[in-house]
């Protein structure tokens, strides 16, 4: 069903006259044992997890009441709505939504799900349109998709919790109007739209309220509400100065405070662009270390361990699945066979680079994104711009790195094993190379010798005349067994050949 003939069907609701009747008759008795859980951040899969987490922690400690601390400006709409539907299952418990700050877009859907809503004087609620990746407002059939299914939770939430569903779906719906009036005689209280308006004020019996803003809602904007303004339409049961008061008012006994843990904040640390774009840098150039001269070790250990951050946080916050795991998997495979398997370079290896690439750039966009008419859902463009960003990034600065170090860094002790070097080739009566002044060890530059097998780059090679058998790497690619060498340069006990012709 279209999201606009869904919300027309839906009957207004009346506003209690008082401030005083507009405590929620779902209120707790006093001395109940209360948990403190907190929800800070982005709404995504992972804080859903630590959510139903802190929640079972919070039962186990002998809770009845759980006071949800929301401090957030939302995040995804099947996170919100999984959050959501997860609190109105727990039926054991009385879930008050605490807003100290802001409960803004998926926070809304959140707080609205609890049984009751309690503000601090300076809280903002709403603001919940659905909007694409790129942060831009749908259209057509894409927004009423979007907005029905939204639409369509915010209600839920009205019955369950007897909220007016005009007002709740007033934050999610874009270019609506709606008036709050009274009665002059009886002094009720409605949420109404224009028609409604203009035949009720026509007579003088129904006029707005005093003190609200008239409209409370304009076509230009989406309803986000003060702590005031919630409270007087009915939204918010109580407005309280902070929480310690809040609960001393209650008189709640608490048995438990489940807040943001260290690995929370490693797993945000992780998650940031920053970080990602820092540890796409290192993986990218242990890679090329690891790739240009094999069996070190190192590098491929610290390779590893940034494609684990990599991948494994976005998997846990829900930006992304086994797809984009295995896309880099297969694609660091494919480039690892273009370059030791088979010689030169073709399909595996830029099909493998493309996958690599893509998958990287993938864990910045959302699992689930919104419904779209064309491919089956829409492609957060937004998101993918970033990660487009952060991957090339780190890509031009994994390359800068390398060159710098393989210019300047080549007579350390361990970056001498691992960068090429090119220098001026010399006959084999010159002296041997030498590092730091001192001489090095094996063939001198300017030595004959022979790949005994592929080096792709590093490799065996028998050196003439004597005939002994050194490994070497080539600077100049794929070197097919059998060919001719010539040493270029020796450095410890690594050695730098290239093909002679």
């Amino acid at each position: 069903m279209d999201a606009r003939a869904q919300v027309e069907m839906t009957a207004p609701a009346t506003i209690p006259t008082t401030a005083a009747d507009s405590t929620t008759a779902t209120a707790t008795p006093t001395t109940a044992p209360a948990a403190v859980v907190v929800l800070d951040g982005d709404v995504n899969d992972y804080m859903r997890q630590v959510i139903e987490r802190r929640f079972q922690l919070a039962r186990e400690a002998g809770a009845r009441v759980i006071i949800l601390q929301i401090d957030t400006y939302g995040g995804y709409v099947d996170a919100g709505q999984s959050i959501a539907r997860f609190l109105k299952r727990q039926d054991d418990l009385h879930v008050i939504a605490y807003i100290p700050v802001k409960a803004i877009s998926a926070g809304a859907m959140i707080a609205v799900a609890a049984d009751e809503i309690v503000m601090e004087p300076t809280a903002q609620i709403g603001n919940s349109g659905v909007i694409t990746g790129t942060g831009q407002e749908l259209s057509g059939t894409n927004r009423a998709k979007a907005e029905s299914m939204v639409i369509e939770e915010f209600h839920d939430s009205a019955r369950r919790n007897g909220y007016d569903p005009l007002l709740l779906e007033t934050m999610v719906v874009y270019e609506r109007t709606v008036h709050f009036v009274e009665n002059v005689e009886s002094g009720e209280r409605r949420l109404v739209r224009p028609e409604e308006y203009k035949e009720l004020t026509a007579d003088g019996s129904w006029r707005p309220v005093p003190d609200v803003r008239n409209p409370l809602d304009a076509p230009d904007t989406l309803l986000t509400m003060s702590a005031d303004l919630a409270k007087t339409v009915g939204l918010a049961s109580e407005i309280v100065q902070n929480l310690p008061s809040f609960i001393a008012s209650r008189d709640y006994e608490i048995v438990g405070r489940f807040e943001p843990a260290f690995g929370d904040y490693v797993v945000a640390f992780f998650n940031s662009f920053a970080v990602r774009g820092l540890l796409t840098t290192v993986l990218l150039f242990s890679l090329y270390m690891s790739f240009s001269s094999p069996g070190q070790g190192m590098p491929e250990v610290i390779a590893m361990c940034a494609l684990g951050v990599l991948l494994g946080v976005p998997m846990l916050t829900g930006y992304a699945t086994w797809i984009e795991l295995v896309a880099v998997l297969l694609g660091l495979v494919l480039i690892a066979v273009e370059l030791f398997v088979l010689p030169g370079f073709g399909l595996p290896g830029i099909t493998g680079l493309i996958l690599v690439f893509g998958g990287l750039v993938m864990t910045f966009a959302p699992t689930v994104t919104l419904p779209d008419a064309t491919f089956g859902f829409a492609i957060p463009w937004g998101n993918v711009a970033q990660g487009l960003f952060v991957v090339t990034a780190g890509l031009v600065c994994s390359l800068l790195l390398w060159f710098w170090l393989n210019r300047y860094l080549p007579r350390l002790p361990y970056f001498n094993r691992l960068i090429l070097t090119t220098v001026a080739g010399g006959s084999s009566a010159d002296s041997p190379a030498t590092v730091g002044g001192a001489e090095a060890t094996g063939p001198a530059v300017g030595e004959m010798g022979e790949a005994l097998t592929d080096l792709r780059p590093g490799g065996a090679a028998r050196m003439q005349p004597d005939g002994t058998v050194v490994q070497v790497v080539s600077d100049s690619g794929f070197v097919k067994a059998g060919e001719r060498l010539v040493v270029r340069e020796v450095a410890g006990n690594r050695i730098v050949v290239r093909a002679v012709s």
